[in-house]
């Protein structure tokens, strides 16, 4: 079960980011979708960590919170950065997302570690 949580966030993300890239599109407003999957993201972290409540709803409400990231940060890329310039600009930020989920999961491997040695 542990197993198809973690890739839930994924198989929701594989329908919901088209669906909200259509939204997004005929309301615009990127800045407060983008404010809005980063309120859903923080909402989701706090299920997991101060609540008793199945973390299937914490897997929901992060994989809508990151299906809506996705169709609303990437396009603002073109709005900001000539043209010229763009396929660097998504590299980089490629390369900036790569390098800080490969931190971020460094860290929680050493926090579980350290928790597993000073606890265990």
């Amino acid at each position: 079960m542990p197993i198809f949580l973690l890739g839930l966030i994924y198989l929701m993300s594989a329908p919901l980011s088209p669906a909200m890239g259509l939204m997004i599109d005929k309301w615009g407003r990127n800045i407060g979708f983008v404010f809005g999957a980063v309120l859903a993201s923080i909402v989701a972290h706090l299920f997991f960590a101060l609540s008793f409540v199945d973390p299937l709803v914490g897997i929901v409400v992060l994989g809508f919170g990151y299906s809506l990231l996705a169709s609303a940060l990437w396009p603002i890329v073109a709005l900001i950065v000539p043209e010229n310039t763009l396929g660097t600009a998504y590299g980089n930020l490629s390369v900036f997302k790569k390098t800080s989920t490969f931190f971020f999961s460094l860290q929680m491997t050493l926090n579980h570690n350290h928790f597993l040695l000073t606890h265990f």
